[in-house]
């Protein structure tokens, strides 16, 4: 099945259960998932992939597993990293943590499977086919700087810079390099026109690095709503 055979939502997680996928479609959608705050449902990552492909009723073939986290330890980037839980836990399950790679295509993915554009208006992002593209990556929204809902994604991404800045998370990222991407994204919002494409590698990738950083719950809530924010202001 392809992509586009999918609805054309807002859809739910519920869309994607029970129903026959393919192999590079339960790639991206697993991908996804273990961006959740709780991936797998046990409180502690790193995540096991069998329980949060189960958690979310993705249907897979078993060797799928292993296949994923050798595509994703082979994409050039630092996607995701194996590793074991502290706590009691079946030996041959597979456990990772999404690294800093991931967060680049999870954004993209989310929009195009359960975004509020159609499937139409997308260039479509899929890592498991190693096709990662900015969805209408090429469409230009002009802004209106005297507009409240410029106004407030401005003001809500510089209130999550600063709560960004010094914080250390547990997923690798480097706190004063986002910061300096959300200051590179203050800066796009100054032009008249934004591709749709800048914006989500300049403000909403780093935006959702923190947000799913495991260590960062502090940070969710004023990350989030500058996240919510921005996409408001470019209708995504």
């Amino acid at each position: 099945m392809s992509p586009n055979n999918f609805p054309p939502a807002s859809v739910s997680r519920e869309t994607y259960q029970d129903i026959q996928i393919s192999r590079e479609q339960f790639f991206d959608l697993l991908l996804i998932a273990l961006a959740d705050g709780d991936a797998d449902g046990s409180g502690e990552p790193p995540w096991d992939l069998q329980e949060t492909a189960d958690r979310n009723g993705l249907m897979y073939q078993p060797e799928w597993i292993d296949e994923f986290v050798h595509k994703m330890e082979n994409t050039g980037t630092d996607v995701i990293m194996s590793d074991s839980k502290s706590i009691p836990w079946p030996d041959d399950r597979i456990c990772v943590y999404p690294n800093t790679g991931a967060y680049t295509p999870i954004p993209l993915l989310q929009h195009a499977y359960y975004g509020e554009l159609g499937f139409d208006d997308y260039v479509f992002a899929n890592i498991g086919s190693g096709l990662v593209e900015a969805p209408a990556s090429d469409r230009t929204v002009p802004l209106n700087h005297n507009s409240e809902t410029y106004k407030d994604a401005i003001e809500k991404v510089e209130v999550a810079a600063e709560a960004i800045h010094g914080f250390n998370g547990e997923t690798g990222y480097d706190s004063e390099e986002l910061v300096g991407e959300l200051a590179a994204a203050r800066t796009l919002f100054k032009s008249p026109k934004v591709r749709i494409g800048a914006v989500l590698a300049i403000a909403l990738t780093p935006l959702y690095t923190a947000y799913n950083d495991v260590g960062a719950e502090a940070l969710k809530p004023v990350v989030l709503t500058a996240i919510e924010a921005v996409k408001l202001l470019f209708g995504l």
